[in-house]
């Protein structure tokens, strides 16, 4: 059993896998928490991985930091804004940015790096709650009732990925508890919403 956070891909839909949705979370554009703002645009999301909006207001510089091409916040991103995937491609291609190969090490770059802006997980943002501060996106806060309501743009599905029939007991014991009222509970107050 493993877990996914996008649409299976490609020669992956051949396998015969199992996908069963769990969680919704908010990828949140997220600071070190002395950055002075607390909101931006898609219009600066772009300019800011351009590399063309290189300053916070207060003139200090702004340190980028990145995932990899194929990361689920990279592809949400990339088919929600208008010009990031132009101007990702071209940043990588550069190698204009610090690129973190996972989730935790981007939030602990974020929480450590004076001036720097990535993405992170927003429940995860939100657990650990030391130094990262999630931006605005268009006016619009990552909050699980933006989220609910559609709202905020940038949402994505966490599941579970199996061989179908392979599924030892206690596993699909698991993934009923995972589905669960009492589950869902838990993951609201970490800042997720249950699968619809």
């Amino acid at each position: 059993m493993g877990l996914v956070s996008r649409e299976l891909k490609g020669e992956e839909k051949e396998l015969g896998l199992t996908v069963t949705p769990y969680a919704r979370t908010g990828v949140v554009f997220g600071v070190n928490a002395e950055v002075s703002e607390s909101e931006t645009t898609f219009e600066d999301i772009v300019a800011i991985y351009r590399g063309t909006k290189s300053s916070w207001k207060d003139g200090r510089e702004i340190i980028v930091l990145t995932r990899e091409p194929g990361d689920s916040s990279i592809e949400l991103l990339a088919g929600t804004v208008p010009g990031f995937s132009e101007a990702y491609a071209e940043s990588w291609k550069a190698r204009r940015w610090t690129a973190l190969f996972t989730d935790q090490a981007m939030e602990k770059a974020l929480r450590k790096v004076p001036n720097a802006i990535g993405f992170a997980d927003m429940g995860y943002a939100r657990a650990e709650a030391s130094g990262i501060k999630a931006l605005s996106i268009n006016g619009v806060s990552p909050t699980l009732e933006s989220l609910s309501s559609g709202k905020y743009p940038f949402v994505k599905t966490l599941s579970f990925v199996y061989l179908g029939d392979g599924l030892p007991e206690e596993a699909r014991l698991f993934i009923e508890y995972a589905r669960s009222e009492e589950a869902a509970n838990i993951m609201r107050d970490a800042g997720y919403l249950p699968a619809e």
